[in-house]
């Protein structure tokens, strides 16, 4: 049996944060965690999302929006929202489960004159790399 804490990575529609976490999980993680994501209202993947991901050498792409349901729940250790209104949307998780919310804001809405979308998506991505790898510590 595996060592590996099961991480899941959730945010409104599996298509930035989540899979941005997900990719950087499986990359600075590997051998500590196996790293997923879902979403509430699943979506395709952004394609800002997998063009700031490639400057950094990780490939998410090929990822494929899931939804967040009970069997992924059961093969879960860790639940991280991915989002800064989550709360509402979280059930009742079995108590195994250790719930940690990042209120992380969609970077669609950090766009302004000085922030490009792109800048928005790769702040995002630093944001959420500089988290996972908190998270990595903690764990190891």
């Amino acid at each position: 049996m595996s060592n590996l804490k099961r991480v899941l990575f959730v945010c409104h529609a599996n298509s930035v944060r989540s899979p941005m976490a997900e990719g950087l999980g499986k990359e600075l993680g590997e051998g500590l965690i196996a790293s997923r994501s879902a979403g509430f209202f699943p979506g395709g993947v952004h394609p800002l999302a997998v063009i700031v991901m490639r400057e950094i050498g990780i490939d998410i792409s090929g990822h494929r929006s899931r939804q967040l349901n009970d069997y992924i729940l059961a093969e879960t250790d860790y639940l991280i929202t991915c989002t800064d209104s989550a709360g509402s949307l979280i059930g009742e998780l079995p108590e195994r489960i250790e719930y940690i919310n990042w209120p992380i804001v969609n970077p669609d809405s950090l766009v302004c004159s000085q922030n490009s979308q792109e800048q928005a998506y790769a702040n995002c991505r630093d944001d959420l790399k500089k988290r996972i790898e908190n998270l990595l510590n903690d764990i190891g």
